[in-house]
């Protein structure tokens, strides 16, 4: 019974210090998101190059099938996609998909390669940020993490 007699007190004071803490400041999201899942079955590895609109590319991480790679920010506009597969026992790689996407402000570009390697499909979802980083509570205003 003592025990429940301290725990009470010390468990009120702990949620009441976790209310008190909130951020006055803005959390959102100034550019956009992106992110790569591998779906396709018999893929493999492949590799991901992204070139922006002013010709500047950057290789997203090597996804086999089933990972997805964690998220990175990008400026918004327009990228191309090139999604390579390597060729086994070299050190060369042959297109799969040439695409293009759209990053928008405060969205997750959510890109998917999907289907036979062979015949891949390219999908894309856009997902609204800002609805996932302010959440109203009775204790304030807490910041969201998508789990995208």
């Amino acid at each position: 019974m003592p025990f429940f007699k301290l725990a009470l007190p010390v468990l009120a004071a702990l949620t009441l210090a976790a209310c008190s803490e909130s951020d006055s400041g803005s959390s959102k999201v100034t550019d956009g998101e992106i992110k790569f899942y591998n779906t396709s079955y018999n893929s493999g590895l492949v590799s991901l190059e992204v070139t922006d609109e002013e010709e500047q590319s950057f290789i997203l991480p090597s996804t086999h099938y089933g990972d997805v790679t964690p998220t990175y920010l990008a400026k918004t506009g327009q990228y191309d996609l090139v999604i390579e597969h390597p060729i086994a026992m070299t050190d060369n790689t042959v297109g799969v998909l040439e695409t293009s996407f759209d990053i928008h402000n405060d969205e997750m570009s959510l890109l998917i390669l999907s289907g036979d390697i062979n015949e891949p499909k390219f999908i894309s979802y856009h997902y609204d940020l800002t609805s996932y980083y302010e959440l109203e509570t009775p204790c304030g205003r807490i910041v969201v993490t998508p789990l995208i």
